[in-house]
């Protein structure tokens, strides 16, 4: 009994609909003409399932508690499980007038359990029997009804079968070879192989034919689909030969769908056989319409450049002969010399418009766009018929050819929106391949969800769907559109894989254990079906850095580049794309040494750590070095910046830099490498305390002569950073500026860092007044004031000069043009802490009430899963549910509940530290609290708390802590005004929360 309820997934039960729902959801990873021994096992457990579920054990009542619907539905399973009479129409016309269904309260139930029946895998009828039950049934007239207990899909398809629109040319009564009572499941089970065998999609092999005649039926489908397999594999005897191309003609002639590509693969190498070339030419563009496969392409081109060659040589042939030649001048690849023979045979096929057509397929070939745009326009012109036919596709799909894809997308948007024409697949294919390769992400998924309901089984539409979410980083959608179709499709398997790793890896709102499992399940699924790949180790080996399981993710790193290895040996990948790939690899073990944690609380295991990850570093940037691989380089460089920091051993790693930048001088590169040496040496001359020769780094890296000349520039002589670095912006410049003057102030002059915030709001307002502003991208202005009021308030106490940057009205109205959830959590925590330090008690509140929102807004994990940050903050814990839960507490403090910041401060002890953290304690944490013994005015514990905070950053200078810093030496330089005093007494007082 456990065996067959393990095959469908569930726990031992009666309930039937349980069995039911079970074997649904599993039926489309088994269907009987792609997996015939899948289907068979599914099928064997839950017919035993049934049979368990319908067996009265003692004390559980009689048969006289079925229903007339189950005493029904036991004639039903009876009728089809003999195969014989299931074929019989008579047999179901008897079934048919059985009372219940003219009982008015069993009717609805026999007819949904009769359907649902059917639905299961019980499809293997003849399309008599579907007609007669729409007709007894009334399937259409309720269908409305119906969709409530039935899927849809099944409903359409019933109805299809029931009016002949899906009939496969099977004949059920033909079968033979069975008993007196044959096995109503295993011919299921043969009838199924034989469709997968006439499938145009498969691929043959003997054991396929073994499997299916080990039932020991017949058909004529199977005896002719065994000959075209002999045929093909020159098995076939030839007193066989004559009969068994007169069946191919026969079955050309019936048109039986399934058959029909054997056939004409049959008379195509027949034809060929009888040095036949037209008509083998003939036969093998017939398949092509089936199965475009490589083996068929071949022999197009190889029929089609005999045929032209033969033909080309002749100066007489009639009309059809003409087009004949003008195809095959097409598909054998000769278009030149059919252009040429058309040059100087002009004939009267010229006013047939497929004349024309061919044309046109022979100067796209050679890629003379021009003139085939001009032979399509005459072709529709001399189309006969009313209305000229539209040749939209042959258009688009040259435009696809040139890339113009502008032009792909208005024409193929003008088609979808003809409602007189019916929709074509190639038109949506091709409109949202056009919008994808433009980046442009909403409408490839806009497109996606209109052809879904038109083409459900098209699967590059879900494809690029999940492609256009993930490139925004919206990984959960992208999940969401490959989920129901990966069962199906098993190359989706890695890409859902992947979905769900960044989504763990990348999204801080989701770095979550279920999807580090997801991501491991979908990778262990596709390993089932392709074998085990370096990238599955390499993707898990790194979840469990973040996850803290430092010692399992180097056995997974190391699987990784042995694997990667092995690919590389069997040439599988470039050796280029190896070296990057090791080189990222090998950092990645690096990174799981720096960070190795002891427990829960993620203390940094001893010295030994950091300088076994430096050994390997030094590995890596060897190797990344010689290969001359920037951006590895650097990034190697950028890891061992961490851990130089640790073991003291900044001037080595200064040594390797300067080596490193004569090397790469006159390495020409896409990658900024001077920018990032110049930042990293910016940082080690700083710490090794040379603020001269860092200083130097930073006009350097800035590409400016004078630090900072552009605080007190008049606007029109604001872009002074040219050129500025590739891939930055003149307002990450200025980021990157006032950075420095918080982490590294022993590069400036006093005078410097106390004119730098009434200089910098002195220009944004020159800039505004002028209107030069009004001229230039929003993005920069707002740029600009962000970073002002992000790094303003730990340079400067002019807290109401800044809070006007912040609150300008064309910065704001700019700032709403092009803000998003991100920007705007990071705007309203800055206005928040600067309505507190300026006194304005009132806006503090608002701001944090804002910065909620926002953050509800930015937050994937309240956005996706629709929760409030209260929920968000205490549905798990984990190194990412800290930060929610930390932002609620801050919200608290500056919204004035105090009592329920200090409760979340002792919360967050329980959490893991957050996953990125290379710290040996928690900025975030020692940033609660200091903030929180500022708000009770506990002036000592606020500064012990803000230095803490600052001490877990190398530089010393975290610039809300050293906001806080500055805001305290102010208190302490002079008393708080009286109405600041006593408006937080009111508020804040003595009240409990």
């Amino acid at each position: 009994m456990e065996q067959f309820f393990d095959v469908l997934e569930i726990q031992p039960t009666k309930d039937e609909a349980a069995i039911g729902a079970a074997y649904r959801k599993l039926l489309p990873s088994h269907h009987p003409e792609e997996d015939p021994e899948g289907f068979r096992k599914l099928r064997e457990a839950y017919e035993k399932a049934l049979e368990y579920a319908r067996t009265k054990e003692d004390g559980e009542g009689a048969v006289g508690d079925m229903t007339p619907a189950d005493t029904f539905m036991n004639r039903v399973r009876g009728l089809y499980e003999d195969y014989d009479r299931r074929v019989k129409i008579e047999e179901w016309e008897d079934l048919l007038k059985d009372p219940v269904l003219q009982d008015l309260e069993y009717e609805d139930e026999a007819r949904v359990k009769l359907l649902s029946y059917i639905m299961d895998g019980h499809e293997m009828m003849p399309q008599a029997v579907y007609s007669l039950l729409e007709k007894m049934l009334m399937v259409q007239e309720r269908r409305e009804d119906l969709e409530e207990h039935l899927d849809p899909r099944f409903l359409e398809f019933f109805l299809e079968c029931a009016n002949g629109s899906i009939d496969r040319g099977f004949d059920f009564s033909a079968i033979y070879g069975f008993t007196d009572h044959p096995d109503g499941e295993a011919v299921d089970r043969f009838i199924g192989g034989l469709y997968f065998l006439a499938n145009p999609q498969t691929e043959w092999t003997e054991e396929m034919f073994n499997q299916v005649s080990e039932y020991g039926y017949s058909h004529p489908w199977f005896v002719f689909l065994r000959k075209c397999y002999a045929y093909s594999h020159n098995l076939l005897m030839e007193k066989e030969m004559d009969a068994f191309i007169r069946e191919c003609l026969d079955i050309e002639k019936d048109h039986i769908t399934g058959l029909e590509y054997r056939a004409y693969l049959a008379l195509t190498k027949y034809y060929i056989s009888q040095d036949k070339t037209r008509d083998a030419f003939f036969y093998i563009r017939q398949a092509e319409r089936w199965n475009c496969t490589e083996e068929v392409r071949r022999q197009e081109y190889e029929t089609g450049s005999k045929l032209a060659d033969e033909l080309l040589t002749q100066d007489e042939m009639d009309e059809n002969t003409f087009l004949v030649l003008l195809s095959a001048c097409h598909y054998g690849k000769k278009a030149r010399q059919g252009l040429e023979y058309v040059a100087s045979h002009p004939r009267e096929v010229e006013k047939q418009d497929v004349y024309h057509y061919f044309l046109y397929m022979l100067h796209e070939a050679e890629g003379e766009y021009d003139a085939a745009f001009q032979e399509l326009e005459k072709s529709e012109k001399t189309a006969e018929g009313d209305s000229p036919r539209k040749l939209t596709g042959e258009r688009v799909r040259m435009y696809m050819a040139m890339e113009a894809y502008e032009q792909v997308e208005k024409l193929c948007r003008e088609a979808a929106e003809d409602k007189s024409e019916q929709p074509n697949l190639y038109l949506y294919d091709a409109w949202q391949q056009a919008c994808e390769k433009m980046n442009w992400p909403a409408d490839v998924v806009q497109i996606f969800f209109e052809a879904r309901e038109i083409w459900e089984n098209y699967m590059p539409f879900y494809e690029r769907a999940a492609r256009a979410y993930a490139g925004e980083g919206i990984y959960r959608s992208a999940i969401r559109v490959l989920e129901p179709v990966a069962q199906y499709n098993p190359p989706f398997l890695k890409d859902l894989a992947e979905y769900h790793y960044q989504l763990f890896c990348e999204d801080l709102g989701h770095c979550a254990p279920e999807e580090a499992e997801q991501a491991r399940s979908c990778a262990k699924a596709y390993e089932e079906q392709f074998g085990r790949q370096w990238w599955m180790p390499l993707q898990d080996g790194w979840m469990k850095v973040l996850e803290g399981k430092n010692d399992a993710a180097l056995l997974c790193l190391e699987e990784a580049l042995k694997l990667l290895g092995n690919a590389k040996e069997e040439e599988e990948i470039e050796e280029e794309e190896y070296n990057r790939k090791a080189a990222d690899i090998l950092i990645k073990e690096a990174r799981a040494m720096i960070t190795n944690r002891t427990d829960v609380t993620n203390e940094i295991l001893p010295e030994e750590s950091p300088a076994r990850a430096m050994d390997k570093l030094r590995e890596v940037f060897s190797f990344a070095k010689s290969n001359q691989m920037a951006y590895e380089t650097i990034l190697c460089a950028e890891r061992m910046l961490d851990c130089a920091h640790k073991l003291g051993i900044e001037a080595e790693l200064k040594d390797l830099l300067l080596d490193l930048e004569k090397e790469f001088a006159n390495v020409p590169s896409r990658f900024p490498v001077q920018y990032f040496i110049d930042h990293i040496l910016c940082e080690l001359y700083a710490s090794l305390g040379d603020p001269a020769q860092a200083r130097k780094r930073l006009t350097q890296k800035l590409h400016t002569g004078v630090i900072p000349p552009f605080w007190c520039e008049l606007p029109g002589e604001m872009h002074v950073f040219n050129p500025i670095p590739e891939g930055m912006e003149s307002s990450e410049i200025l980021d990157d500026m006032l950075t420095a003057m918080v982490q590294m102030p022993q590069m400036f002059t006093k005078e410097e860092l106390r004119s730098a915030v009434p200089n910098a709001c002195r220009s944004i307002e020159n800039w505004i007044n002028s209107g030069y502003a009004e001229y230039t991208e929003p993005s920069t202005l707002c740029s600009y004031v962000l970073s002002l009021i992000k790094y303003g308030p730990a340079l400067s106490s002019d807290y109401n000069l800044l809070l006007g940057a912040g609150e300008n009205p064309l910065f704001l109205k700019h700032f709403g043009e092009i803000s998003t959830p991100e920007k705007r959590r990071g705007y309203y925590a800055d206005m928040m802490r600067l309505a507190h330090y300026a006194g304005r008690i009132q806006d503090q509140i608002r701001y944090a009430t804002e910065y909620k929102k926002a953050e509800e807004e930015a937050n994937p994990y309240c956005r996706d899963y629709r929760l409030p940050l209260e929920e968000a903050a205490y549905k798990e814990k984990t190194g990412c549910s800290r930060f929610r839960l930390r932002d609620l507490a801050t919200v608290c403090l500056f919204q004035g509940k105090i009592e329920d910041a200090k409760r979340m401060a002792e919360e967050l002890k329980e959490h893991p530290m957050c996953w990125y953290c290379t710290k040996s304690g928690c900025l975030e944490y020692y940033l609660l609290l200091s903030e929180i013994a500022m708000m009770e005015g506990n002036v000592e514990g606020a500064r012990e708390n803000a230095v803490k905070c600052s001490a877990t950053e190398w530089h010393k200078h975290d610039e809300t802590a050293q906001a806080v810093l500055v805001y305290l030496d102010k208190l302490a330089k002079k008393d708080e005004p009286a109405e600041k005093k006593s408006i937080l007494k009111s508020l804040f007082g003595n009240r409990r929360n």
